[in-house]
């Protein structure tokens, strides 16, 4: 069974799109049906952290990682 999906996309990408399916003589609504057809059906929601990264975790706030400190850092750093 096949059902209609609208999508909303920047102008430049579907005019970019429509241009690369004209070149493969395919229809764009294939092309985006080849794509989801890639996806995998069983989607693991877990993330695997390493145990590095398990044992960093937790160490800092999250007013310490605010974007102006870390751009601080980075211009006394290359000074």
């Amino acid at each position: 069974m096949e059902s209609k999906l609208t999508l909303k996309l920047d102008t430049r990408v579907i005019k970019r799109a429509k241009k690369i399916a004209a070149e493969r003589n395919r229809s764009l609504s294939s092309m985006v049906e080849q794509f989801f057809r890639q996806l995998p059906e069983d989607i693991d929601d877990t993330v695997v952290l390493s145990p590095i990264v398990r044992e960093l975790s937790g160490i800092l706030t999250a007013e310490q990682l605010s974007d102006l400190d870390y751009r601080s850092y980075l211009e006394k750093k290359y000074e």
